[in-house]
């Protein structure tokens, strides 16, 4: 039978080899050649024939193989995500800002995750934004985009614990009957809603940071701040090649504040 293997279309080929064949039994003459030698002689000439017809298939096989093989690796290269962390160079009152802006973000996650756990683990994104957007933006005052990535850094958490528990159900043995028991795992199994404390948000590019003038400009509550960085040479190499800046991370390390963005 004829498989299909990496993009090569084995059927094709298939083809292609019984086409050559019937071709040559076509124009191989009807009349039996003379006894003796000559048969010989044909049978040998017709096995070396169909010999170097399977090597010109197989060499195309191996090469359409490695060819389709070499682009899914460069498709791969060029779709690789990589983050860079870029660290800020700020002082005192601008490190208050961003303290402000991460502790905010984490009320507003916070808030969320109680509602997700209130209301029977309500994932679908559009459906929050459509019940508890206003009243988060109210009681907050979050600017919209970043009150718009906590809903989905919260729905993304509780999706990823959801897979988790789903990859790890309850298993037990009845001591009675040695039965062993496999129950599912589900958010119910869940005893309190999602905390999120780390000292951290999400920026998105062109609404709450860009780079300007070899400078970021992040966004805060009393405004817009630009600051100083430090960052790996490889970050203009990236930024020069035309490689696009994603949705940045804001988090703290020891007092030292850093921007990890993905290209």
């Amino acid at each position: 039978s004829v498989h299909m293997n990496a993009g090569v279309d084995y059927e094709l080929f298939y083809e292609i080899l019984l086409n050559l064949r019937e071709d040559f039994h076509h124009k191989t003459p009807r009349k039996p050649p003379p006894l003796g030698v000559g048969r010989n002689r044909r049978s040998q000439s017709y096995r070396s024939y169909e010999i170097f017809l399977l090597k010109i298939v197989l060499f195309l096989l191996t090469y359409t193989t490695n060819y389709t093989i070499i682009q899914k690796r460069k498709v791969v290269k060029n779709n690789m995500v990589r983050t860079l962390k870029l660290k800020l160079l700020i002082d005192q009152k601008e490190s208050e800002l961003l303290d402000e802006v991460s502790r905010l973000y984490n009320k507003v996650c916070n808030a969320v995750s109680a509602h997700i756990f209130k209301n029977n683990f309500q994932l679908n994104f559009m459906m929050l934004q459509k019940d508890i957007y206003d009243d988060l933006r109210e009681r907050f005052g979050l600017n919209s985009q970043m009150t718009i990535s906590a809903l989905k850094t919260v729905t993304a958490r509780y999706k990823t614990v959801k897979e988790q528990l789903r990859a790890n159900p309850m298993k037990f043995r009845d001591k009675y009957t040695d039965e062993l028991h496999i129950v599912p795992r589900t958010l119910d199994w869940l005893a309190k809603p999602l905390v999120f404390k780390a000292d951290q948000a999400d920026f998105v590019r062109a609404r709450n940071y860009r780079l300007t003038k070899g400078k970021l400009s992040l966004s805060t509550q009393s405004g817009t701040i630009l600051v100083d960085f430090q960052a790996a040479p490889k970050f203009q190499k990236l930024l020069d090649e035309g490689w696009i800046c994603g949705t940045a991370t804001l988090v703290r390390r020891k007092q030292t504040w850093y921007l990890c963005v993905p290209m």
